[in-house]
């Protein structure tokens, strides 16, 4: 007899099943393990990205009326403006540094991060753009003369 408080997922077999149903049904038992024990991650925890912007002159800032928008300035002519989802907070620690925390969903916030790295990519020649937290960008040669 199980604890009231566990969950166990288990295959229900049949007569007469081939190997290869024996094997899809492996499969979708352990994507449902790991979907089970990613949302009860979300709901225990309060998880968080870090994002450093790396180059001179790359800045973020978030505006006073608005705090869920936020500007970046990245070597383009113009600010970039990005709006963050309601159910995400964002925290500017310095100029340089930001943070994106929320339990709603792993997937939203690391999703929310990529689209604000897309917004300049860390470059292999001089590793400026917008990197995570503790990301290495190994540099490339330059050209020889």
């Amino acid at each position: 007899m199980q604890p009231s408080n566990s969950i166990v997922v288990t295959e229900v077999t049949a007569f007469g099943t081939s190997s290869m149903d024996f094997k899809s049904k492996k499969k979708i038992q352990g994507t449902t393990v790991a979907k089970i024990k990613q949302a009860l991650t979300e709901i225990t925890y309060t998880l968080y990205t870090k994002l450093r912007l790396v180059g001179v002159g790359y800045r973020v800032f978030t505006h006073d009326q608005q705090a869920k928008q936020i500007y970046f300035k990245l070597g383009y002519s113009h600010l970039v403006h990005f709006n963050v989802p309601t159910y995400l907070t964002v925290f500017n620690q310095n100029s340089t540094r930001l943070t994106i925390f929320g339990n709603n969903s792993y997937d939203v916030l690391t999703q929310t991060s990529a689209q604000i790295r897309a917004c300049r990519f860390p470059e292999p020649y001089k590793g400026k753009g917008v990197l995570y937290d503790q990301e290495k960008i190994s540099l490339k040669k330059g050209k020889k003369i």
